[in-house]
């Protein structure tokens, strides 16, 4: 039962599956970070102007005389409408600081072509994520898939930097769009992009895949005498424990391959998801991905060759032996003597 199980699906399995609801997430605008900062500065008068009615209140012994009633009012209207220009001014030097942020924010963490998560920004994310996997009581399970356009060099290369990269735009937001609003989607190569699903299993995986390349397939480029029908190939791994992202990375990498070896516009994907396990047991997940004898996973020649770095063990130079010196003719001679 936890055996790893591969499946592929070939070219043509194209059936009907529908396409996730997607509520994309939208950055934060500066307009709205203003008037949130004009409501915290709005909050922060009204406690200034409460605490002037206390201290006004405890000093005229409760407003009893006409003058302190006045005084207080004046203070509080002269305090209210001080507020407003300080408001304004702030706004005004604050918003440039805000939009600029917002420039580097994504500078830092987005793709300059799609807008989607950089190959950093995804991994970082993906860490974080795959952290919270397998823990006790928690049998959720995670898709990790490297998707990867077909042909993808020689579109660039004949079609032209343009073209190669509205091809890049368009599947990016086709696979921005099939995902959920929780999952992740990065560009983490050339052509190749990777996608976390948080709440997968395989059959879904499964699903969202023949979704994917049906989608993919009605996505054209080029110009009308030369247009170039998109495909891709997807490999990736099913599991359920916090493995890291290379572990994940070498077998989804080692699984797209062999999509691409068969012919492509194929799915290849492993099921790494023990079915019987105690719960926050995550014992012997990386050897199961590693793949063995009696399995069809993924070889672990191959994965170790990519996660395991080589050790050289020092070795202490010998130290040199002295040569020998041998006698001259003439301290011969006079030893003979």
């Amino acid at each position: 039962m936890g055996a790893l199980h591969a499946l592929v699906t070939k070219k043509g399995g194209n059936r009907a599956y529908p396409l996730p609801n997607v509520r994309n997430k939208s950055a934060v605008e500066p307009s709205s970070r203003i008037l949130r900062f004009m409501g915290e500065l709005a909050g922060l008068t009204a406690f200034v102007m409460a605490l002037t009615l206390i201290g006004a209140w405890h000093h005229f012994d409760g407003f009893t005389t006409a003058g302190g009633s006045e005084a207080t009012s004046f203070a509080l209207i002269v305090l209210a409408l001080s507020s407003i220009p300080v408001q304004a001014y702030l706004a005004l030097r604050i918003l440039p600081l805000i939009r600029r942020n917002a420039r580097l924010k994504r500078l830092a963490t987005e793709d300059s072509v799609t807008g989607l998560l950089n190959q950093m920004t995804f991994r970082t994310s993906f860490n974080i994520e795959a952290s919270r996997l397998g823990r006790p009581g928690d049998d959720r399970a995670a898709t990790f898939m490297i998707v990867s356009i077909d042909h993808f060099k020689r579109i660039h290369d004949s079609l032209g930097h343009g073209t190669g990269d509205r091809a890049l735009r368009l599947v990016a937001t086709m696979l921005k769009n099939a995902v959920g609003p929780d999952d992740l989607v990065g560009r983490i190569g050339a052509e190749e992009f990777g996608i976390l699903l948080r709440e997968a299993d395989f059959g879904v995986a499964r699903a969202l895949c023949d979704t994917l390349r049906a989608n993919a397939e009605a996505l054209v480029v080029g110009p009308k005498n030369a247009a170039r029908n998109l495909s891709i190939s997807i490999g990736g791994v099913s599991f359920a424990t916090p493995l890291p992202f290379e572990t994940l990375f070498a077998a989804s990498d080692v699984n797209l391959f062999r999509a691409k070896q068969t012919g492509r516009d194929r799915s290849v994907l492993t099921n790494a998801v023990r079915v019987i396990r105690k719960a926050g047991d995550n014992r012997g997940a990386t050897r199961m991905l590693a793949g063995g004898a009696n399995n069809n996973g993924i070889d672990g020649r191959i994965l170790a060759r990519a996660v395991v770095p080589s050790v050289q063990t020092p070795v202490e130079p010998k130290p040199p032996v002295p040569r020998a010196v041998r006698p001259s003719s003439a301290a011969s001679v006079k030893l003979a003597s």
